[in-house]
């Protein structure tokens, strides 16, 4: 019998479940951190928004809260290192039981 893709999976595709990864942060990489913040929208004058597009206004709002999101976590890294006097980055990923290893 054929399975489509809007079957269940097949027997051996085993159970997804959430799995926390975690992977140190060097020192070096959290000293590049503090010496170049994440931030890529510096020096755009926000107020020149007003003469773009609504289209150009809200790619630059996502771009911004991405970017907002980035240091952020950035900025986390380097309080943790500061700290403890290392940094660990915590990577929530999905495994099936058959690739937990």
């Amino acid at each position: 019998m054929k399975r489509t893709a809007a079957e269940e999976p097949l027997p051996s595709a085993g159970k997804k479940r959430k799995k926390v990864i975690t992977t140190p942060v060097t020192k070096e990489l959290i000293e590049f951190m503090i010496a170049k913040p994440h931030k890529p929208l510096d020096g755009f004058p926000e107020e020149k928004l007003a003469t773009f597009s609504q289209e150009i206004r809200e790619f630059y709002a996502k771009r911004k809260a991405i970017a907002d999101k980035v240091l952020e976590y950035e900025q986390a890294l380097i309080k943790q290192f500061e700290k403890r006097d290392y940094a660990e980055d915590y990577t929530e990923v999905e495994v099936t039981d058959n690739e937990d290893n």
